[in-house]
């Protein structure tokens, strides 16, 4: 039934123990490994947001110094939060519920997506060294890191979209979101992070 549903009927039986043995001087709690194990993983998206933000901000410093270029360390999370955001905001639009386990989703899309651009931005800097100008240097990093950066979102999201048959909710949800946001991935590295470096050079320039 999902672990918001599950929550919610541990809290009615608790509240049935305390009403009917209450009176009786006895206590009782609910146990087992799923209902404990839904109390645990409902910390996931409790912690979901913050958790993201921290991890936003180790992976823009990283980059920045991969890169020595703090500028790039920010440009690159751009394309990064995106899809989050995109994929966050069409849950809510299509009326889809973050179940705990599904949300784990969320950290894979963040490192798939900062492997597409470190990809990018490694390729950019690569054609820059050999004295390409800037839309030259652009051009060649998406004909050649961008056209692999692609393929493999793709063959990711497709196998993501496998799961949304599966008779388990939570691994139907699973599914359904893997496919959304990896899905997203290929318009934010291909397209926004392209213009982003461009814009950054001509800002560095003048």
């Amino acid at each position: 039934v999902g672990a918001r549903r599950s929550l919610a009927l541990g809290q009615d039986l608790q509240a049935v123990i305390e009403r009917e043995l209450g009176p009786l001087g006895v206590s009782g709690h609910l146990t087992g490994s799923s209902y404990v194990a839904y109390r645990g993983l409902s910390r996931v998206t409790e912690d979901l947001r913050s958790s993201l933000m921290l991890s936003f901000g180790v992976i823009g410093l990283v980059i920045g110094a991969l890169f020595r270029s703090p500028r790039l360390g920010l440009l690159s999370l751009v394309p990064n939060v995106l899809p989050q955001v995109f994929g966050y905001g069409l849950m809510g639009l299509l009326g889809w519920t973050l179940e705990p386990a599904p949300a784990v989703v969320y950290t894979i899309a963040v490192g798939v997506s900062v492997d597409a651009a470190i990809h990018i931005i490694a390729r950019f800097r690569e054609e820059q060294g050999a004295g390409r100008d800037v839309d030259d240097a652009v051009r060649a990093a998406i004909h050649s890191s961008g056209r692999a950066v692609v393929i493999s979102l793709l063959m990711l999201s497709f196998g993501f979209l496998v799961n949304v048959f599966s008779s388990s909710p939570a691994t139907a949800s699973f599914g359904k979101l893997g496919s959304v946001i990896i899905l997203l991935g290929p318009p934010a590295n291909i397209l926004v992070l392209p213009a982003l470096l461009k814009l950054g050079a001509a800002r560095s320039a003048g």
